[in-house]
Parts: C-alpha cells; structure tokens; sequence
C-alpha cells in the first residue's frame, strides 16, 4: 500500500490508474482517505496524485453509511450558498429538497431544527432582515417615516390622524394595521406603554 507501507492480499487492495505508474492503496487507507475529507473541505474529493478517485471505484469497499455521507457531501460543494442546521450542536447541511422556498426555511433532518435560509439563523416570524429586498423596503419605510407593526411585521403608514394604531380603523376612520395589533405610530410599541404623545398637528391635518 502507498499509503502505508504495508503488504497486504491482493484482495484487499485497490489499484487506482495514475499516471505515469498506477498506484496501490489498502481498503483500510482508502476508508480513510474518504472520511477525511467528509470533515476536511480541502481534502475533498479524495485525490490521488491530485486526481479525484471516482467514488464508483470504491464503492464496493466502502461502507453504505460512508457512501450515502459522500453523496451528501457532493450535493453540499455543489449548491450555491448552501444553508446549515443553525443549531451549534448539529450544524448539518440541509439540502435544498428540505427547503420550503414558499417559507424560505430550511428543516433539518437530523435534528428536524428549523433554518432561516436568508440570515442562516433560526426561523423566524415575519420579513427576514437579511433579504436584500427587504433591506431595500426598511430603507424606504424610514425614509419614507413608515412603521412596523411589531405583530405581523407589516409596514403601515400613517396619513393622517392620532398616532394610534386601533383595531377599529375601519370604524372610526383610524388608521389600523391588517392584523388590528393596536400600537403606537411612532416609536411601534404596544398602544398605552409608551410616553409618546398621542398626535401631533402635521399628522391630525390631513397631509
């Protein structure tokens, strides 16, 4: 074996085809080339005389868990901004088919966590900070002195009136967020525990 030095039965050896002479690896090295480099980005794929070694050429000799990490491997280097299990102790690559694009999170199946894919932090209500699309709203929205409902996270502008946000806008003519979370205009917390004032003459005019 070249790796290390070895002699072992024909049978449990490996000849891979380097060039400019083929070269012999016991299925003991070969194992543990392949795990190496399943913790070691660097490493990967294995490689000898810095060609990759075909997985098919050792499947037989590896072990099935082996293979299926590999193939998950392969699938990780090859996604694009891959996301991983938020959770320090796990931290596993979570592939895209466990990601719900509709939601923008991706679920762990080995701990079943669930990942923001935006921020790569753990999931979250609302609009993710992280998104650049959001990004961009947040800056108009204060720019533009918008608020955000700090319930469902939508953003509401006040045109006129007092600077309560009621549940009953749509009856007293009051401006109100969609999910009728009752707030203050100006500094977003709850209606009633803040020091605010209630109005100010700009926004009582219509503006």
């Amino acid at each position: 074996c070249v790796a290390c030095g070895d002699v072992v039965p024909e049978q449990d050896t490996l000849t891979l085809a380097c060039k400019p002479d083929p070269h012999v690896y016991c299925h003991m090295c070969l194992c543990e080339l392949f795990t190496a480099s399943l913790f070691d980005t660097e490493l990967f794929p294995p490689r000898c005389c810095k060609i990759p070694i075909p997985l098919d050429t050792c499947r037989a000799i590896l072990p099935k868990h082996m293979i299926k990490d590999f193939d998950l491997k392969v699938e990780e280097m090859a996604t694009p901004n891959p996301t991983y299990c938020f959770q320090p102790s796990c931290a596993n690559f979570i592939r895209p088919r466990d990601v719900d694009t509709g939601k923008g999170v991706g679920v762990c199946v080995f701990c079943a966590s669930r990942t923001c894919v935006t921020c790569k932090g753990k999931e979250h209500n609302g609009l993710c900070p992280e998104d650049p699309h959001v990004k961009l709203l947040l800056d108009v929205a204060k720019r533009s002195l918008w608020q955000q409902c700090k319930s469902c996270k939508n953003m509401v502008e006040l045109t006129h009136g007092c600077f309560h946000m009621s549940r009953y806008g749509s009856l007293t003519r009051r401006s109100r967020c969609r999910c009728r979370h009752q707030f203050c205009y100006l500094c977003g917390l709850q209606w009633k525990t803040c020091r605010c004032p209630s109005a100010e003459e700009n926004y009582v005019i219509r503006r």
